[in-house]
C-alpha cells in the first residue's frame, strides 16, 4: 500500500505474449481482445491494456451476461485511469452497470471514488465513498475501505466530511483508538502519495518508513490488547 509503484518488467511473459499472437490470428474477436487486454493487466502495463481493451468497448452487447459486461468495463476504466486517462475512464464509467454482487459493488464504489475526483467532481466523489461505505456493518472492516478512498478524498476537498462518517461508526472506545492510528497512517499515505511527497524524496523515505513501522507497530499492538481482552471476557484466557 505504502511502497511506490515500481515500473513494469520489460518484455513479455510467456502467457501475454500467446494472448498477443492469439489477438493477431483473430483481431476481432472479443474474448481474446479481453483476454490480452487482463494479461497487460497482470503485468502491469496498463497503457497497453487501456490500448487493447478500448477496441471492445462499444461491444458489450455481445457478452450475455451482465457479469461479464462489467468485468470488461471495470478493467477498460481502470487501466485507463491508471495509465493518466482520466476522462476516458469516467467516459468508461459512464456505460457501466452497478453490480450487484457486494464485492463487486465495493470495488466498483473506489474506481468510482478514484475516477471522480480525478475529474474534480466532488460531489459524486463522496457521493461514491458513502455508497461504499453503506456496504459496511463494523468499524473493523470499514477502515479498509476508507485508507484506499483517502487520497481520492482528499484531493478533492471532501475528506473531513468522509472522516466525520467514518467516526460515526467508532461506537466504542477500542474503535476510537482505532481511528487515532488510523488516522495517522492515512496522513502517511497521502504524504507518499502525494506530488513531491516521499516517494520522490530520497532523504524522507528512511524517516517516513520508521514512523510507519512505528504507526503499525502499534496498531499491531493495540489489536492484540483488544483480542485478549475479548478473550478474557470469554474465559478463555488467563
Amino acid at each position: 500500500m505504502f511502497e511506490p509503484k515500481k515500473p513494469p518488467l520489460p518484455g513479455l511473459k510467456h502467457e501475454t505474449k500467446a494472448a498477443k499472437d492469439a489477438l493477431a490470428e483473430d483481431p476481432y474477436n472479443l474474448e481474446l481482445i479481453n483476454n490480452l487486454g487482463f494479461a497487460y493487466i497482470e503485468e502491469d502495463k496498463w497503457t497497453e491494456a487501456a490500448n487493447v481493451l478500448i477496441r471492445g468497448w462499444k461491444r458489450m452487447s455481445e457478452f450475455d451476461s451482465p457479469e461479464k459486461r462489467f468485468d470488461y468495463l471495470y478493467r477498460l476504466a481502470g487501466a485507463s485511469f491508471e495509465c493518466g486517462k482520466y476522462k476516458q475512464a469516467l467516459a468508461v464509467l459512464m456505460d457501466m452497470e452497478e453490480p450487484e454482487d457486494p464485492e463487486d459493488l465495493q470495488n466498483y464504489c473506489r474506481l468510482e471514488c478514484k475516477i471522480y475526483a480525478n475529474n474534480d467532481n466532488m460531489q459524486k466523489t463522496l457521493k461514491a465513498f458513502s455508497k461504499g461505505l453503506e456496504l459496511h456493518r463494523e468499524f473493523s472492516s470499514a477502515q479498509g475501505y476508507y485508507l484506499h478512498c483517502v487520497q481520492s478524498l482528499k484531493k478533492v476537498g471532501a475528506l473531513d466530511a468522509a472522516r466525520s462518517a467514518l467516526e460515526k461508526m467508532a461506537t466504542t472506545d477500542d474503535d476510537k483508538q482505532r481511528l487515532k492510528l488510523l488516522e495517522v497512517v492515512s496522513e502517511l499515505k497521502t504524504s507518499i502519495d502525494s506530488p513531491g511527497g516521499v516517494a520522490s524524496n530520497k532523504r524522507l523515505q528512511g524517516f517516513m518508513a520508521v514512523a510507519l513501522m512505528g504507526a503499525l507497530g502499534l496498531l499491531t499492538y493495540l489489536l492484540y490488547l483488544l483480542e485478549m481482552r475479548s478473550l478474557r471476557s470469554l474465559n478463555l484466557a488467563k
